[in-house]
């Protein structure tokens, strides 16, 4: 009799066993298929049978940082509102740019166009009103010569 109860005993074992192993082996398959199938950085996803799909990737470098460009000041009024203007460039190959004024007495900052990607500007261009500063009328562009933005194909 004790023989006939240690065949349900190690069957029972032998049971446990496979079963642990088919979980083990489960929980690992998951793993690899969930490692195929995640992003696997920000530039690219993986997707099955290791084929990379790349997404949204600046291939024309980073946006540039803010440099002081000139001033803007104002045309037709006796106030002779003086901003600091900078911008940065946002796309290298199409020479757009996002531009911002600084009032250096209050430190404000206001971005213009909207925070729209726009041509460079120019020296002497009228950008008319800007934000906060309605009353004051148009304002027209000083661009620093020594700070003018610049193409330089050798460097």
């Amino acid at each position: 009799m004790a023989k006939s109860k240690q065949k349900p005993d190690n069957l029972r074992r032998s049971l446990l066993v496979v079963l642990v192993v088919a979980v083990v082996y489960g929980v690992y398959l998951l793993d690899q298929y969930l490692k195929r199938t995640a992003v696997s950085s920000e530039s690219e996803i993986v997707v099955d049978q290791g084929q990379r799909v790349p997404i949204n990737i600046r291939t024309r470098g980073g946006i540039g940082t803010w440099e002081s460009v000139g001033f803007v000041h104002t045309v037709a009024t006796d106030d002779n509102t003086i901003l600091s203007l900078r911008a940065r460039e946002i796309d290298r190959g199409r020479y757009k740019y996002e531009y911002e004024v600084y009032n250096k007495d209050n430190g404000v900052t206001v971005q213009l166009f909207d925070g729209e990607e726009v041509d460079e500007l120019e020296d002497g261009e009228n950008i008319g009103t800007i934000e906060g500063y309605e009353g004051l009328g148009d304002f027209q562009v000083t661009i620093d010569k020594d700070q003018e933005l610049k193409y330089l194909p050798y460097l």
